[in-house]
């Protein structure tokens, strides 16, 4: 079973997947665990920067002759780099996913949406806690993509430190 997790930057996606790991066990996969290996070995970054949100926010790269926040740079590789093949990130996940439960803690596309979808898997969406604020790269495609998917197999609006509770009602709502 896969269950992909959608919401906006810092929404608590990665925490959810890591919640959902100790209530339904499995393991967490990202779409962009195949971009930052590639981000890695082009420009040097260490994996476990790609993932600090506050070097996301403040780090700066130089690509040719323009500066780039991490984030906006891993955005840019992503949506950019690929575009001749709009499933490349897609094919990479399902390439590498086993056997058992695979939450997805990125999902920020429709066709990854779809695509976990029609493998017999659910997406949820974790919508912003009140007092959430934006950042730097958030109207970025991969931030708005599915801002008006219909499709959510859940969607949730949990309370800044609920998403351990929330995990349960995941667990609860798509494993009966």
């Amino acid at each position: 079973m896969i269950i992909g997790i959608s919401g906006k930057m810092g929404t608590g996606k990665t925490t959810l997947a890591r919640h959902l790991v100790k209530t339904l066990g499995g393991e967490v996969m990202s779409f962009a665990d195949a971009l930052r290996q590639e981000v890695k070995e082009h420009f040097g970054i260490p994996m476990g920067t790609m993932t600090d949100q506050e070097a996301k926010a403040t780090l700066v790269i130089q690509v040719g002759f323009k500066d780039m926040l991490l984030r906006e740079l891993l955005q840019w590789w992503g949506a950019e780099r690929r575009r001749s093949d709009p499933d490349y990130w897609i094919k990479q996940l399902l390439h590498k996913a086993g056997e058992g439960i695979v939450l997805v803690d990125d999902v920020r596309y429709r066709n990854e949406a779809r695509a976990i979808q029609a493998a017999g898997g659910h997406v949820v969406r974790i919508d912003p806690y009140p007092g959430w604020q934006s950042s730097v790269g958030a109207d970025h495609l991969s931030e708005t993509d599915l801002d008006d998917y219909d499709y959510f197999d859940m969607r949730l609006k949990p309370k800044y430190g609920d998403l351990y509770k929330t995990a349960f009602t995941i667990k609860k709502e798509l494993t009966t």
